[in-house]
């Protein structure tokens, strides 16, 4: 791969005002300096139309892809783990909904839970606004709690505490292992642990609830995953570039999902493969993708519960409850060890007053 800004001074260009992160992060794919950190984008609502909006292809793969298996082992786990919750998490306690997604998941997941413990508020994150004005809408018909839509990415540092006491913090689809990192990467444990900090500090050192993929088939990985509404909706992410982006010359069309699983790193690695060589332009960069070369796009880890418990405990995180389920999905509840309430209302009223 190659680039050389110096000689395209005399190249004229139509610059376009564009998501400069979005830039920074193409243009790092491309010259092959990180990976495996294009999972924001591939998730993202897009800020203009093109081949199919990302948000719809993502409604393709949760609801007509029969082989993906997360949606539905999620929602079996959380049927067992509603009324459970009363036990262990105190009534009123707010709701951090990680990744707010389609309304159907909201419907489904959060509606229950925001119900059982009669939360006062809910805190949905996201970096898609489509998402977010979705559950602004909704959300005020089906529940009394207090609706508030944040806009931000939650694997960020740069996301401060969100609520203001103690919350219970839900992530489901296994999004935990959408973290950034490369194919080889040696220090996921140190990665995952940072980003388990960073999620327990915004819901106050409150309680998690996050569902795991642990399963290390790779036929049954390569079944879920390998289909053409997967296909289409991580690909789709050179659709946008090409739309948002200052290109010339690039043709998204000419990648193919090539997905790859690493057993030794516990990774599922989303990864893409050009058809053709191609030569475009990136804003002042003249860059080069071979034909057979791969992109590596995102991650699905899918940690062993042994590593995860453990990186749990690093992360000052105690282990409440396990839901298993028969297929190797897991469903974790978590509890900060700075967080001294417990299941009663007495406790957590006078904590809030």
């Amino acid at each position: 791969m190659t680039y050389n800004q110096a000689n395209l001074s005399t190249i004229p260009f139509a610059y376009q005002e564009c998501d400069n992160v979005f830039f920074d992060c193409a243009l790092d794919l491309f010259m092959q300096l990180r990976s495996g950190h294009i999972g924001k984008y591939i998730y993202e609502s897009a800020n203009s139309s093109y081949q199919k909006s990302d948000e719809h292809v993502w409604l393709d793969v949760v609801e007509n892809n029969k082989t993906y298996y997360l949606p539905s082992q999620d929602n079996n786990l959380l049927h067992k783990a509603h009324k459970g919750l009363v036990d262990l998490v105190p009534e009123g306690t707010p709701i951090v909904d990680f990744g707010v997604g389609e309304t159907s998941a909201f419907y489904q997941n959060i509606l229950p839970i925001l119900t059982h413990l009669e939360s006062a508020d809910y805190y949905g994150i996201d970096c898609c606004q489509r998402y977010l004005e979705a559950i602004k809408e909704i959300g005020p018909k089906l529940t009394d709690a207090k609706i508030h839509a944040i806009n931000a990415d939650f694997f960020s540092e740069e996301i401060d505490i969100v609520a203001p006491h103690p919350s219970l913090g839900i992530m489901l689809c296994s999004t935990i292992g959408n973290l950034e990192g490369t194919i080889r990467e040696k220090t996921i444990d140190t990665n995952l642990v940072h980003v388990l900090r960073i999620l327990s500090r915004t819901t106050n050192h409150g309680w998690m609830l996050m569902s795991v993929d642990m399963s290390h088939e790779k036929d049954a990985l390569m079944a879920g995953y390998v289909t053409p509404a997967v296909e289409k909706f991580v690909l789709n992410v050179f659709h946008r570039a090409a739309k948002e982006l200052p290109m010339k010359g690039f043709d998204p069309s000419l990648f193919r999902y090539t997905p790859e699983w690493i057993p030794e790193n516990q990774l599922f690695a989303h990864i893409a493969e050009a058809t053709e060589t191609q030569n475009f332009q990136l804003g002042d960069y003249q860059l080069q993708v071979q034909k057979g070369q791969k992109l590596h796009l995102l991650n699905s880890y899918k940690f062993s519960a042994p590593f995860f418990e453990s990186c749990c405990d690093k992360a000052n995180l105690d282990v409440l409850q396990v839901w298993d389920h028969e297929s190797p999905m897991k469903l974790y509840l978590l509890k900060d060890r700075a967080n001294t309430l417990s299941a009663t209302t007495d406790e957590l009223v006078s904590s809030v007053a």
